[in-house]
């Protein structure tokens, strides 16, 4: 079958799995708090408390969210059953 994760292989690249899933995590996170602070009873209080959570989100995102979104790629790999070696030819790796 033409959708399947095999057939997606020689189209994608480790490192835009990798982007994909870092812009799932920061987009996911930024549109919860929105909908949160566009609430007509938000009080002010409130609403900087959500957003120093964001802050401490995005400062420990910096910290481990890019091993941590290299992990989930590669556990996207194997739950795909894609080559193993695909993972070898991303760019990001030191």
């Amino acid at each position: 079958m033409a959708s399947d994760p095999q057939s997606l292989a020689k189209y994608l690249k480790f490192d835009f799995l990798v982007g994909m899933i870092i812009c799932h995590e920061i987009l996911n996170k930024v549109n919860k708090i929105s909908k949160v602070l566009l609430k007509k009873d938000m009080n002010i209080d409130d609403a900087i408390s959500l957003i120093n959570g964001v802050i401490s989100f995005f400062e420990e995102y910096r910290k481990r969210g890019f091993d941590e979104a290299m992990i989930e790629a590669e556990k996207l790999l194997l739950k795909w059953r894609l080559n193993p070696n695909f993972v070898r030819m991303c760019s990001f790796q030191k």
